[in-house]
């Protein structure tokens, strides 16, 4: 992180002080037991917007295998520069298979079929 010209935090989510956070907010009734990426991201996210000063936000899986500095200049472009007039950007990447699967799959594509089955019935196509 220390090539990055810019004040990084590194939020360690395993680390004493985060376990005592995770504490205290169950303690005052959230629910926050279940660890993981998603449970990360809502507290890192928490952290950030507690800065007046953060412009842009960019979330990012670096464990991607071809993993390069454009990667996140890609994604962050359309939203900092000033020339666009973006708030929000999505990252994507093919992954070309034989088969569905992935997010699109599960949370779109599967409930619209089943939905469809249910209403229309079986159909051939």
């Amino acid at each position: 992180m220390s090539e990055i010209p810019t004040k990084v935090d590194v939020i360690w989510h395993d680390g004493p002080r985060m376990q005592n956070l995770y504490s205290l907010l169950a303690d005052a009734g959230f629910n926050v037991s279940i660890p993981g990426k998603g449970r990360s991201v809502w507290m890192s996210l928490g952290y950030i917007l507690s800065d007046v000063k953060a412009y842009a936000i960019a979330l990012h899986d670096c464990d991607i295998v071809n993993y390069s500095r454009e990667l996140p200049a890609r994604l962050l472009y359309p939203v900092v520069s000033p020339a666009l007039d973006f708030e929000f950007a999505k990252g994507y990447y093919a992954r070309v298979t034989n088969k569905l699967y992935g997010r699109v799959t599960r949370l779109f594509y599967t409930p619209l079929i089943r939905a469809l089955m249910k209403i229309l019935g079986y159909k051939q196509f």
